[in-house]
């Protein structure tokens, strides 16, 4: 029983550093979109009031960069964590699979199908990465 915990613990792991990468990024996403909210509301009130506009902070992270190169750097960015991240399961499966495959013990033999799971979840990814190659702006 002991044999099984590490295996099963480096998927785990595997899939939650995979789920924090996914979770900040959504959260930081929320974030500038309830940020861009707020300014929004605070300008259609400053023209309903005739005031002057209050000024808006450049969302960009670098100096002089228009909208569309921050996103088409945000975009490239995600997409090489997509490869990365399809890789490191497809191989991480693979290996996990045929370790589970040559082991001498044949109650353990019986486990090689769990690698599918990372393998294909890596496949998944690797074919985003391979798909959107011609819709990166």
């Amino acid at each position: 029983m002991y044999e099984l915990q590490w295996p099963i613990f480096g998927v785990l792991v595997c899939f939650g550093v995979a789920f924090l990468a996914i979770l900040g990024g959504h959260l930081s996403a929320t974030r500038r979109i309830r940020l861009r909210a707020i300014q929004a509301e605070e300008r259609m009130k400053a023209i309903e009031a005739g005031l002057p506009l209050p000024e808006v902070e450049d969302s960009h992270d670098l100096p002089g960069e228009s909208a569309s190169e921050s996103y088409r750097r945000q975009i490239g960015w995600f997409r090489m964590l997509c490869l990365a991240l399809g890789l490191f399961f497809a191989f991480g499966g693979a290996g996990m699979g045929l370790a589970f495959l040559f082991v001498f013990d044949a109650s353990m033999q019986g486990l090689a199908p769990l690698g599918m799971i990372p393998l294909l979840s890596g496949v998944g990814l690797l074919l985003f990465y391979w798909l959107t190659r011609a819709q990166t702006p």
